[in-house]
C-alpha cells in the first residue's frame, strides 16, 4: 500500500485550519456569553425595569388621587377633580401594564388585591366627591332661603307693622331677633362650611331655636293680615332650611366616615405596594442583574484562556512551519555548494513527500544527467597525456592542429560550465519562485499579529523569534537569486540598453521597479535564442493626461500566441514547463501601484515587446518611496 504524503501546500493548508478553527471556537465562545449577556440585558428592559417603573408609578397614582380628592373635599375646586381623574386613568394604563408583565402566582394575586382594593378606593373617592357637590348644593340653598327670610323681614314684615298700633314695640322687637338669628344663622352656616367643627354646628341649632322661639312669640302678637301670610311663608322657609341643615349635618357625618375609610384604603394600598409588589419587583431587577454579571464573568474567565492558547497554537504552528521550510532549504544549499565546488557525486536526502521532496528528486536526476554528459577528470587526465605524447612525436607536423586541439579544449570547458550554471540558475530561480509566496504569506501574519496584540510583551517576544527565522530564510532566497542571476551571459543572449540621458525624474519605488524589470529582462531572455539580443528602451513623452517615461523589453524569440497576449497577466497563467504563472501577475501589480500601464504585444519584425509606462508625478506609491532618476 502507498504510504500518504502532504504536499507542502497541505501542511500550510492544515496549519492555518487549525488556527482559524481555534480562533472560530474562540469566539464561538465569546459569542455565546455575550447573547446569555444580551437576553439577560432584554429582559431586564423589557421585562423587569417596566414591572418595577409600573409599581411606582401605580403608587403616585393612589397618592395622587388621595391628595386630589381631600384638596376637592377642602374647597371644591374643579381642577383637583380633573387631576383625579387623569390619576385614576394612569393607575389602571399602569395596572394593565403590570398585570401584562408578571409572571408567577405570588405576583398575580398581589396584583389582583391591588386591584379590588382599587375599585373600592375610587367608587369611595367618587361618591366623596359627589357628597361634597350635595352638600355644596345644600349650603347655597339654606344661603339663598336665609337671605329671602332676611329680605322679607326686613322689607315687608317690619314696614307692615303699625307703629302707633296695639303691641307695636314687642312686634318690632321680635322682628329684630329673628332678623339678627338669621343673619347669625348664615355667619356659623358660612364658617361650619369652611370647617365643619362641633362648635359652628351647636351655634346654628342654637340661632335656629333663637329664631323659631322668636318667630312663635312674633306670631302670638296681633298681626294683620298681610304679615300673617308673610310670617306663614317665612315659617315655611324656616321649617325647609331646618331640614337642610339636618341633611348636610347628616352628610358631613357621612363625609367623615367615608374619609376615614378612604384615607385607610390609600394607605392599605401604599403598603401593599411598598412592602409586597414593589419588593417583588425589586428582587426580579435583582435576578437578570445577578445573571448578566455571571454570565460576563464567565465570558472573560473564558477568554483569559483562550486567548494565550490561541497565541500559543499560533507561534508552535509557525514555528513548524519554519522548520519545514528551513529543512530542506539547508539541503539544497549544500547540494548547489557542492555540485558549485565540481562535486557531481553529491546526492541530496529525499525524505518526505511534499514539493520539496519532488525537488530534491529533479536536482539528484539533473545532477546524474549532467555528470552522464560530462567527461570526468580521470578521463581528461588521460585524454592530456596521451595528446601530449602525440604532438611531442609529431609537433612539427602539426603545429596548428595542436592550437586548433587546444582551442577546442578550451570551448568545451566553456560549454560544460556553461550547461552547469545555466541549470544551477533554472534550479535556483525554481526554488526561490516557490519559496517566496510561504515566506510571503508567514510575514504577513506575523505583521497582522504585530499589529493585532504589538502590546503585549509575551507575543512580542515569540513573534520576533519568528520574524528573525523569515528574515534570515529571505537572506537565503536572495543569496541563491544571487547565485543564479548571469543569466543572460549563459544563455548568450546580449542585453542592450537605449534609455535617453535626458529624462525627468519620478517617484518610485526602486526595489520594487527593480524586481519588475528584472522579471521582464529573465522573460526575454529565457525566450531568446543564443546568439540573438534583448534590448531594453526608455524615453520620455507628454500626452493630454500628463507627462510619462515609456519603457519596453523587446526579445528576438517565437514571439507570443494571440489568444496568450490577453491571459498572459492572469495569476497563475503560464505556457513555460515547471513556471508557477505568478511573474507577470506580480509584476503588474507592482506598476499599477506606482499609477503605471503594462501591456504585451508582438513585434513585426518577430520576437515579443513588454512596454511599461509610469507617470512622470504619482502621488500615492509604496513604503519607503522617494525620489528616483528614471535612469536608475
Amino acid at each position: 500500500m502507498k504510504p500518504l504524503h502532504f504536499s507542502f501546500t497541505s501542511k500550510v493548508a492544515v496549519g492555518l485550519g487549525v488556527i482559524l478553527l481555534l480562533g472560530m471556537l474562540s469566539m464561538l465562545f465569546i459569542y455565546r456569553g455575550l447573547n446569555t449577556v444580551d437576553k439577560t440585558v432584554d429582559t431586564l428592559a423589557e421585562v423587569e425595569e417596566p414591572t418595577s417603573l409600573a409599581a411606582y408609578e401605580m403608587e403616585i397614582n393612589v397618592n395622587g388621587i388621595g391628595l386630589a380628592v381631600l384638596k376637592y373635599l377642602d374647597d371644591a375646586d374643579p381642577v383637583y377633580r380633573a387631576w383625579a381623574s387623569d390619576d385614576d386613568m394612569d393607575f389602571r394604563r399602569f395596572h394593565k401594564q403590570y398585570t401584562r408583565l408578571i409572571n408567577t402566582p405570588l405576583e398575580r394575586a398581589l396584583g389582583e388585591e391591588i386591584s379590588v382594593l382599587f375599585e373600592e378606593f375610587q367608587r369611595l373617592a367618587t361618591r366623596l366627591m359627589e357628597t361634597k357637590d350635595q352638600q355644596a348644593g345644600m349650603f347655597a340653598q339654606v344661603t339663598r332661603n336665609l337671605e329671602k327670610m332676611d329680605r322679607i323681614i326686613d322689607t315687608r314684615i317690619q314696614p307692615a307693622i303699625d307703629r302707633r298700633g296695639p303691641n307695636a314695640l314687642p312686634k318690632v322687637e321680635e322682628s329684630m331677633k329673628m332678623e339678627a338669628a338669621i343673619a347669625e344663622m348664615g355667619l356659623w352656616t358660612t364658617a361650619y362650611q369652611e370647617e365643619s367643627t362641633t362648635r359652628y354646628r351647636r351655634l346654628i341649632f342654637i340661632r335656629e331655636q333663637e329664631f323659631k322661639h322668636a318667630l312663635a312669640r312674633f306670631q302670638r302678637l296681633d298681626l294683620n293680615q298681610g304679615n300673617r301670610k308673610r310670617v306663614a311663608v317665612v315659617q315655611q322657609m324656616s321649617d325647609q332650611t331646618s331640614v337642610l341643615v339636618r341633611d348636610i349635618v347628616r352628610l358631613e357625618d357621612t363625609l367623615d366616615e367615608n374619609t376615614a375609610r378612604f384615607v385607610d384604603l390609600r394607605f392599605a394600598m401604599d403598603n401593599l405596594l411598598d412592602d409586597e409588589i414593589q419588593i417583588l419587583a425589586l428582587d426580579d431587577l435583582t435576578i437578570p442583574r445577578r445573571e448578566a454579571d455571571q454570565a460576563a464573568d464567565a465570558v472573560i474567565h473564558t477568554t483569559s484562556y483562550l486567548i494565550p492558547a490561541y497565541i500559543l497554537v499560533t507561534i508552535a504552528l509557525g514555528l513548524l512551519l519554519i522548520r519545514l521550510i528551513n529543512q530542506p532549504l539547508t539541503r539544497l544549499m549544500c547540494g548547489t555548494n557542492a555540485i558549485g565546488g565540481g562535486n557531481l557525486d553529491y546526492r541530496i536526502d529525499v525524505r518526505g513527500g511534499d514539493e520539496f521532496t519532488d525537488l530534491a528528486r529533479d536536482f539528484n536526476r539533473m545532477v546524474e544527467q549532467l555528470q552522464a554528459t560530462l567527461v570526468s577528470k580521470r578521463l581528461l587526465e588521460t585524454s592530456e597525456a596521451n595528446l601530449h605524447s602525440t604532438v611531442a612525436e609529431l609537433r612539427h607536423e602539426i603545429g596548428e592542429r595542436e592550437r586548433a586541439e587546444q582551442e577546442r579544449a578550451r570551448l568545451q570547458a566553456r560549454l560544460r560550465r556553461s550547461e552547469t550554471m545555466s541549470a544551477m540558475g533554472a534550479l535556483v530561480a525554481g526554488v526561490a519562485h516557490e519559496v517566496r509566496n510561504p515566506l510571503f504569506g508567514i510575514s504577513s501574519t506575523l505583521d497582522a499579529m504585530g499589529a493585532r496584540f504589538k502590546d503585549r510583551e509575551d507575543v512580542h517576544r515569540y513573534t520576533s523569534v519568528l520574524r528573525e527565522e523569515v528574515d534570515r530564510l529571505s537572506r537565503l532566497m536572495s543569496e541563491l537569486l544571487d547565485y543564479g542571476k548571469p543569466l543572460a551571459f549563459q544563455a548568450g543572449v546580449e542585453i542592450v540598453s537605449r534609455i535617453e540621458t535626458d529624462l525627468p525624474e519620478l517617484r518610485l519605488d526602486k526595489a520594487r521597479l527593480s524586481q519588475v524589470f528584472q522579471n521582464l529582462l529573465q522573460n526575454a531572455v529565457q525566450h531568446s535564442l543564443p546568439g540573438s539580443a534583448v534590448s531594453i528602451e526608455a524615453t520620455a513623452a507628454a500626452e493630454n493626461e500628463g507627462a510619462w517615461i515609456s519603457c519596453a523589453v523587446k526579445d528576438s524569440g517565437a514571439g507570443l500566441a494571440e489568444d496568450d497576449i490577453e491571459r498572459l497577466f492572469e495569476p497563475f497563467f503560464t505556457r513555460r514547463r515547471g513556471g508557477t504563472g505568478l511573474g507577470l501577475a506580480i509584476v503588474r501589480r507592482i506598476v499599477e501601484e506606482h499609477g503605471g500601464v503594462i501591456s504585451a504585444a508582438n513585434r513585426p519584425e518577430g520576437g515579443a515587446v513588454m512596454a511599461v509606462r509610469l507617470p512622470v508625478e504619482a502621488d500615492d506609491v509604496s513604503d519607503g518611496d522617494s525620489w528616483r532618476s528614471a535612469k536608475s
